[in-house]
C-alpha cells in the first residue's frame, strides 16, 4: 500500500498554497516539523488548516509534484514485477477523478486506487485489502494505531 500526499509527492507545492491562502511567509519542506501543517506556522489554528483544505484540496491534488527520488527509491527497492501496488489515500471520494488524472500524467504503475477520506486507513486496509504486506505512508498516526 502506498499513500500519495507527501509520500509519492513533494510537500512544497502544498506549503506554497497554504502560505498564500493564509497570507503567511512561506516555509520550505525542510522547515516543516509536523505532519499537521498548521503546527508548522506560528499562530495557525486547526480550524484555519481545515478551511484551507476545504477550499484548496482539489487544486492541490491537481498540481501535486511527484517526489521523483523518493518514488524511484520505493519502486526500485521494494517493488518487482509480481508486486501489486494499491494506492490508498486520505483524499475524499470526490477527488477520485482528479487523482486518476494525476496518476495517469505521472505514469506511475499501480493496480488499484482508493480515496478513503479521513477514516482510519489501517482499519480500511484490514477490511478491504488484508493481503497488504508493506505500507509506505507519512501519517504517523497510522503507525501509532
Amino acid at each position: 500500500m502506498i499513500d500519495i500526499d507527501n509520500t509519492l509527492t513533494r510537500l512544497q507545492p502544498t506549503l506554497d498554497s497554504m502560505s498564500e491562502h493564509l497570507e503567511l511567509t512561506n516555509i520550505t519542506e525542510e522547515e516543516a516539523t509536523s505532519f499537521y501543517l498548521a503546527e508548522c506556522y506560528e499562530g495557525v489554528t486547526q480550524k484555519e488548516e481545515r478551511a484551507f483544505w476545504k477550499s484548496r484540496e482539489a487544486e492541490n491534488c491537481a498540481i501535486a509534484e511527484l517526489a521523483e527520488d523518493r518514488v524511484e527509491s520505493i519502486y526500485e527497492n521494494y517493488i518487482d514485477e509480481d508486486t501489486e501496488i494499491h494506492i490508498v489515500t486520505a483524499r475524499k471520494g470526490h477527488l477520485l477523478d482528479i487523482t486518476k488524472d494525476w496518476l495517469k500524467k505521472t505514469g506511475l504503475m499501480y493496480h488499484s486506487l482508493h480515496c478513503v477520506g479521513w477514516q482510519s486507513k489501517l482499519k480500511w486496509i484490514e477490511k478491504n485489502l488484508p493481503q497488504i504486506e508493506a505500507i509506505f505512508e507519512d501519517n504517523p498516526s497510522l503507525f501509532v494505531e
